[in-house]
């Protein structure tokens, strides 16, 4: 992500609470949708080994290695929105 685009959010960003990985999922059962999941190969906040034993499993699929860091989204769009249109 551009330093200024990172820059001009400044302002916006909050304290997160531990919620997200401190509650449980107490749901019964996936959707009945096909699920993927990816995983940055340059993540350095959370390793490649992690969130592909995360995809195996938590969704039990094979996390698909894509270009780039975390989140997918900002760090490579292109390459993520080629993998979603091709899959």
């Amino acid at each position: 992500m551009p330093t200024e685009i990172a820059a001009a959010g400044g302002p916006y960003q909050r304290q997160e609470t531990g919620a997200a990985c401190e509650s449980v999922c107490a749901f019964g059962a996936w959707p009945s949708i096909p699920i993927k999941a990816v995983a940055g190969a340059d993540d350095r906040f959370f390793p490649l080994a992690f969130q592909q034993r995360l995809a195996r499993d938590r969704l039990q699929v094979t996390a698909e290695v894509l270009p780039g860091g975390h989140p997918a989204a900002p760090s490579q769009p292109e390459a993520l929105t080629q993998y979603l249109l091709d899959h």
